[in-house]
């Protein structure tokens, strides 16, 4: 049985910035044997995946509410399922980024820089159906045969029927 991890992180949800306003950095300060001083370097000026998600940090914000926040500052905690996370930030608004909310791109097949940008303008015909089955633009024959004569061709149509070029 598999045990599902969760865990809390602070994100700021308005632009403007993260930021904690003095009561909470007390409140951090008490609670750590820190400075005020330190507590700002560590929580306001700490790189974000450092510190947002330290229990004392998730503990303030959610006990405090909206007066742990500093102006132009709305936290709020996240729930995240697993330990990894990142946190994407423009102009101060925050959002967070896991493993399992990540959308990815997958290239099918990866072709020579030189021919993605020109595959509309190459003459040979074979090529052009060649990258289209491999981009996914046109279904993979079935057979081993087909998938042969389609590697043949596109190496002969890349390389030329020069046997010596890897030579």
């Amino acid at each position: 049985m598999t045990t599902v991890t969760r865990n809390y992180v602070v994100i700021n949800t308005c632009y403007g910035g993260f930021g904690l306003s003095m009561a909470a950095l007390r409140r951090l300060a008490r609670w750590l044997s820190m400075s005020i001083d330190d507590v700002q370097e560590r929580y306001i000026f700490a790189p974000k995946q450092e510190v947002r998600h330290c229990p004392f940090l998730v503990r303030v914000v959610r006990e405090m509410e909206h007066r742990s926040w500093d102006r132009g500052s709305r936290l709020s905690i996240v729930e995240i399922t697993g330990n990894r996370y990142r946190i994407n930030e423009y102009d101060g608004l925050e959002n967070i980024e896991t493993p399992d909310t990540m959308v990815w791109t997958q290239v099918p097949l990866a072709l020579p820089d030189a021919y993605h940008p020109s595959v509309d303008t190459v003459d040979d015909e074979s090529f052009k159906v060649a990258c289209d089955i491999m981009t996914g633009r046109l279904p993979m024959p079935n057979g081993e045969i087909a998938c042969a004569q389609i590697d043949d061709a596109i190496s002969e149509i890349m390389f030329g029927d020069d046997d010596d070029y890897f030579k």
